[in-house]
């Protein structure tokens, strides 16, 4: 993928919430504060101490939603960025 967002910008791949069954019924958790994998990033967000495949967090009325191939990515500021979920 060769997008790469400007400025202090950040692309992440959304991370689904879970779905289970009760009773043959699909149950799917709604979240306030959603949560996607950091693909890439603008040079200033870099300073910021967001690093790719770090997991951010984030409320949905913050970010701008973009779908490629079929799947959801979003492009957020990196002060709407509420936490960061460090990879080892």
């Amino acid at each position: 993928m060769n997008i790469k967002p400007i400025f202090n910008r950040v692309l992440g791949k959304i991370i689904r919430p879970t779905r289970s069954k009760y009773c043959g019924i699909e149950i799917i958790q709604q979240e306030e504060v959603l949560k996607a994998t950091v693909i890439n990033m603008g040079e200033t967000a870099k300073n910021c101490g967001v690093e790719i495949n770090d997991t951010i967090f984030f409320e949905p009325h913050l970010v701008a939603n973009i779908k490629i191939n079929n799947e959801d990515f979003i492009i957020i500021c990196v002060e709407d960025i509420l936490a960061i979920e460090k990879i080892n």
